[in-house]
């Protein structure tokens, strides 16, 4: 199903209807594409509990963190894990730019969301509930993501636009756009 986020804000309840507790729902698309302004409004419907793959990267000096081998995904699963059998679970905080990253205990809750790039990844598929993928167009995430950039992590906006080049876009088209097959949802952002 393909529909505009404005469509499915308006009507987010016909779309997520929690019939079993937790009801995961899992949100990817490319950098800047829109999945955390979906995810918020989301998790303010419904009072989720939002779980970033951001946090399950991996400090490995590798400069492509576009790829799923970056992310401690089996960590991430076995946290799903977890909350699914109704236990607190302790996962990473991943902090952009630190040297030091922390934990934190997360609790069960009635929705769960998992947020991120790879947020589809088959690791991940069999657990969730509704997979959504958030589509943009390229020039549109491009945008986002300068202004992301800037504001929030203060990088040069040529360091942005090179990375974009080299990394984001060519693997948003090998890893993160397959995804997109999987879904069970398609946003138009």
């Amino acid at each position: 199903m393909q529909i505009t986020s404005q469509e499915f804000l308006a009507e987010i309840n016909k779309f997520i209807v929690p019939t079993k507790t937790p009801f995961i729902i899992a949100i990817a698309g490319g950098s800047g594409s829109g999945k955390s302004y979906i995810s918020k409004r989301i998790a303010e419907a419904y009072q989720a509990l939002v779980i970033s793959t951001d946090d399950y990267y991996i400090r490995t000096g590798n400069k492509n963190k576009d790829i799923p081998s970056e992310l401690n995904l089996d960590l991430l699963r076995k946290n799903l894990e977890d909350l699914i059998a109704g236990k607190p679970t302790e996962k990473p905080i991943y902090t952009f730019g630190n040297k030091q990253d922390s934990k934190e205990i997360i609790h069960p809750n009635k929705v769960i969301l998992v947020d991120g790039i790879f947020a589809l990844n088959p690791k991940l598929a069999d657990l969730e509930d509704l997979r959504i993928f958030v589509d943009s167009p390229e020039q549109v995430r491009l945008t986002r993501r300068l202004k992301r950039d800037s504001e929030e992590r203060n990088y040069p906006r040529e360091r942005t636009e090179q990375a974009w080049r080299e990394t984001v876009q060519p693997m948003y088209l090998q890893w993160v756009l397959p995804q997109k097959s999987i879904a069970d949802m398609i946003i138009d952002n």
